[in-house]
């Protein structure tokens, strides 16, 4: 399978792009979106080793590119697209229940300005919607913005910063850390380096601790274009208390272009 040249670029540049939730660093949403009839399909795995191992959980999910992109007059600037999908997640705990369960959410993006050589990538959109039982997952809206970081010709990666609001207050499915210590206020950010051959690195700050997030740092390999993999450890909040929980992962990535896949 191939994908059209500008996520290949994209490829080559950041060895990886999209692992969870809508398109992102590891957890934290980039403003990129994915393009008109781009796929991006996923899985990952994640097994909690502090305070103690309890087992192994599951995510998967795929997102697609539903607009096309546009410019906005003769301004330079550009429109970046809407990208839409939706996750299982296996093996969670309710916390109404207690019980280990699966469930399905779902994720939007509106990439409204395109990184340039001039501005930031700018987005809004909302992960984890969780349509059938809404106070069991964390309703997340939040806005982004992406900055390549490019000097004398030369990238130096790509920094994100944002914000988000966990529209459910419920402590047991999210824990707000610094700067926000009350609420569902939290800060996003991220740093992807360059490319080092098939190798890149990602390190993140998901300003709290959330079964869809954490501060994380972790490697990306990208054997192809199209195929990329994700592994490395979500630090739980930072405290390192007993009771904070922490987790290796492995996740992998497909992307490829229906156009381009039906031709």
């Amino acid at each position: 399978m191939h994908i059209h040249a500008r996520w290949a670029l994209v490829a080559l540049i950041f060895p990886a792009s999209a692992h969870a939730n809508p398109t992102s660093a590891s957890a934290v949403p980039i403003a990129d979106a994915l393009k008109l009839a781009d796929v991006v399909a996923y899985a990952s795995v994640g097994v909690r080793t502090l305070p103690t191992y309890s087992g192994i959980s599951e995510w998967s999910g795929a997102e697609f590119g539903v607009l096309p992109t546009f410019h906005y007059g003769k301004s330079g600037a550009q429109f970046g697209g809407l990208e839409m999908g939706a996750d299982v997640i296996g093996h969670y705990s309710n916390p109404a229940s207690g019980r280990l369960e699966s469930k399905l959410v779902l994720n939007a993006k509106l990439n409204v300005l395109e990184d340039n050589e001039w501005w930031p990538g700018i987005s809004i959109g909302a992960m984890e919607l969780d349509p059938v039982q809404p106070r069991n997952s964390m309703n997340l809206l939040f806005a982004v913005m992406s900055k390549t970081i490019v000097v004398r010709k030369k990238h130096y990666g790509r920094v994100t910063a944002g914000y988000g609001n966990a529209l459910t207050k419920n402590p047991a499915i999210f824990s707000p850390t610094l700067p926000f210590h009350k609420g569902g206020s939290l800060l996003l950010t991220a740093y992807e380096s360059p490319s080092w051959g098939p190798l890149g690195l990602v390190v993140e700050y998901f300003g709290g601790s959330a079964e869809v997030g954490a501060p994380t740092v972790a490697i990306n390999i990208s054997p192809t274009d199209s195929v990329s993999m994700q592994t490395g450890l979500s630090l739980g909040d930072l405290n390192f208390s007993p009771r904070t929980p922490q987790y290796f992962f492995f996740s992998v990535a497909g992307s490829w272009n229906m156009v381009t896949l039906l031709k």
